[in-house]
């Protein structure tokens, strides 16, 4: 009988690169605390256009290697550093991370079971992390997409030689009722939902005679919310109707743990409050971050830990 690999047996380990595209020799593997994990090689298929009289197909060629994909996780205390660092290209100092210009890779590992219980190994090399996405909502875990992209894959890899492993840790997830958003340090009521995106315009490059990508090219960092919730004053319309610049904070706190998301300089591109339901009147407005002189970035992120 031929059984599949299961989910519920994988994990994903991931180690930084020194050569962008090469595994480090005994790499120290760290695992990355998932919940979905959709890498994969991804080819563009080059259709011939000939025409020979017979109304067929008459060749295919596949591009060059590119992986692609987001891996998903539940935001917790010290489980995504690495990968706010690499996003942002910021280095952590004291605790705090804010936009930067340093460029990091990474192989990332995917280990499975087969049929027998041997282990398969998935190996996804010169992965940049390009963008997150993070998600709080009334009634919910908070949770955070990071998008990669890759040069290479092997589905069929060997186990890198002196490889070791630190497993995840085990600290609980933030969820909504631990998370508070200030407006220039006052706490502001009745938010029912935050998306945050950090989104910094990466695109694969290609060149002759090269089966993998060549490199990955990033442009500007934007970073952008939107806050959604129930009016009841008028201090985000106001913001948005007199182009007032504003300080965003969202505060995420558990066990004398936190991590704070400062957005020092902010405009509200929209914000007018909709009648689109029977109950109460609600918001969703747009944020739009821009670089502070004082803080120098538009994004600050600092961590506690107990």
């Amino acid at each position: 009988m031929t059984i599949p690999y299961f989910v519920s047996n994988a994990k994903l380990w991931y180690v930084e690169e020194t050569t962008v595209g090469t595994t480090p020799a005994t790499p120290a593997f760290k695992q990355f605390r998932i919940t979905a994990d959709n890498l994969v090689l991804q080819k563009e298929s080059l259709q011939s256009n000939e025409i020979d009289g017979s109304r067929e197909i008459s060749a295919i060629r596949t591009s060059a290697n590119q992986v692609t994909g987001t891996v998903s996780g539940e935001l917790s205390s010290e489980s995504y550093d690495d990968l706010f660092e690499a996003c942002l290209q910021g280095t952590w100092a004291t605790d705090v991370l804010k936009v930067g210009s340093t460029e990091r890779s990474f192989t990332f590992m995917r280990e499975s079971l087969d049929s027998s219980g041997a282990t398969h190994y998935d190996l996804f090399t010169g992965c940049r992390i390009t963008n997150f996405s993070m998600s709080t909502a009334v009634n919910s875990i908070v949770t955070i997409d990071f998008s990669v992209i890759g040069e290479g894959a092997d589905y069929d890899a060997t186990e890198p030689a002196g490889a070791t492993y630190t497993a995840a840790n085990t600290n609980a997830p933030f969820i909504f009722v631990d998370g508070t958003l200030s407006i220039d340090s006052t706490s502001y009521a009745l938010v029912t939902g935050v998306t945050q995106t950090n989104d910094n315009a990466a695109a694969a490059n290609f060149a002759l005679g090269s089966n993998n990508l060549a490199f990955v090219g990033f442009g500007r960092a934007n970073n952008t919310l939107t806050v959604d919730g129930a009016y009841f004053d008028t201090t985000v319309v106001d913001a948005f109707q007199n182009e007032t610049e504003v300080q965003l904070d969202l505060v995420f706190s558990l066990s004398g743990d936190s991590m704070t998301f400062s957005y020092p300089r902010c405009i509200f591109t929209s914000g007018a409050p909709t009648l689109s339901s029977d109950t109460q009147i609600t918001y969703s407005a747009n944020v739009q971050a821009i670089k502070d002189s004082t803080e120098a970035t538009s994004l600050k992120i600092t961590r506690v830990v107990v």
